[in-house]
């Protein structure tokens, strides 16, 4: 994973910006997702950033096989 932006939409529990990341993983590739900036003592915080895509095409895109 490597951090690509910050988002300014949405703060996580800390109350801190989240970070943007892109998956790199098989089932994920390519897909953002934000996860808490706080290294130290992480919230948890951590979601996907589906807004391009409709419900319809996350599903289709996780279910190519690759």
């Amino acid at each position: 994973m490597s951090d690509i932006s910050v988002s300014s939409l949405r703060t996580c529990h800390c109350g801190l910006v989240p970070r943007q990341f892109t998956s790199k993983t098989l089932s994920n590739s390519g897909r953002n997702f934000h996860k808490c900036a706080n290294r130290d003592k992480s919230c948890g915080y951590w979601k996907w950033d589906d807004k391009d895509f409709s419900d319809g095409a996350v599903i289709a895109i996780n279910q190519l096989q690759l």
